[in-house]
């Protein structure tokens, strides 16, 4: 199951064992899990935007202590208890439903745990104003190219060997393009949003496109950034996916891969910004 999750979302679930003990506590649950999101810097989008809104892992702790109150570990194995368990289900459902659908993210526990109402929630309502707000910054942000950067900072993705030898003179140019616009927007990698871009700037698939109103879609997803981006961006999983596609309709056809296929590969995702895009531009 737990191949569906990110590593941020991985590394906190481990953490809120780690704090389930620390604190003697017999079961790990989601007050755990908030805890976890709180005070490990390397828990993706869930850490960020706690800590955006001032939720500070001391405070939870204090929280903690008045609902459970800290004991001794007796076993060295403990278990999820049956909200935390409920929390995993529901966040793998919500995964299909926002974001690129990918993997569970950090922010996929964060609703889920948020849905459930349970002591993470009563707990969140006494550090932040309005839960509700911060459930919806969370929804916007698994929606954007930004999740990936959050969730997978130390992670390289790349288009195979095999794949890129398969690339025309004219996919080339798109994901030229693609990288440009990452670097001259500050973003952390190249998106399925980033490849739909360049392919209607490179004018071959996409002719007779407002490419200004096309930006204007993608800055809406993800904020323009600080311009320092990485010496060499990475692919996102959807755009790896993408360009997989693309290299399986052109084997099809017996030939390279062109900035078609890159489009058609584009218009088959089932989930996603990109489609709501494509939908929009009548692409």
């Amino acid at each position: 199951m737990f191949s569906q999750f990110t590593e941020s979302s991985i590394r906190s679930l481990q953490e809120a064992g780690r704090q389930a003990k620390g604190c003697g506590h017999s079961q790990v649950s989601d007050v755990h899990l908030l805890l976890a999101f709180a005070e490990s810097t390397g828990n993706g989008m869930a850490h960020e935007i706690l800590k955006n809104s001032g939720v500070t892992g001391e405070v939870v702790r204090e929280r903690i202590s008045r609902l459970l109150p800290f004991g001794e570990v007796t076993s060295e194995r403990i278990e999820f208890d049956h909200s935390l368990i409920n929390i995993l289900g529901l966040a793998l459902d919500k995964r299909k439903r926002i974001g690129q659908g990918h993997q569970v993210s950090t922010g996929h526990l964060m609703l889920a745990s948020i849905d459930v109402a349970g002591g993470f929630y009563q707990i969140l309502s006494h550090c932040v104003s309005d839960v509700q707000t911060m459930s919806r910054m969370t929804i916007e942000i698994i929606s954007s190219p930004r999740a990936f950067a959050l969730e997978n900072e130390d992670q390289d993705e790349s288009i195979s060997p095999d794949i890129m030898s398969r690339l025309s003179g004219e996919v080339f140019a798109v994901l030229m393009l693609a990288e440009r616009e990452v670097r001259s927007r500050g973003h952390n990698f190249i998106s399925a949003e980033h490849l739909l871009l360049g392919v209607a700037l490179q004018g071959i698939a996409i002719k007779e496109i407002d490419v200004a109103m096309l930006r204007n879609e993608l800055d809406e997803i993800a904020a323009i950034g600080s311009g320092l981006a990485p010496r060499k961006a990475a692919f996102s999983p959807i755009a790896i996916e993408v360009l997989n596609k693309s290299a399986l309709l052109a084997a099809s056809a017996d030939r390279n891969v062109r900035s078609e296929d890159v489009l058609n590969a584009l218009q088959s995702l089932e989930y996603g910004t990109v489609r709501r895009i494509l939908k929009k531009l009548r692409i």
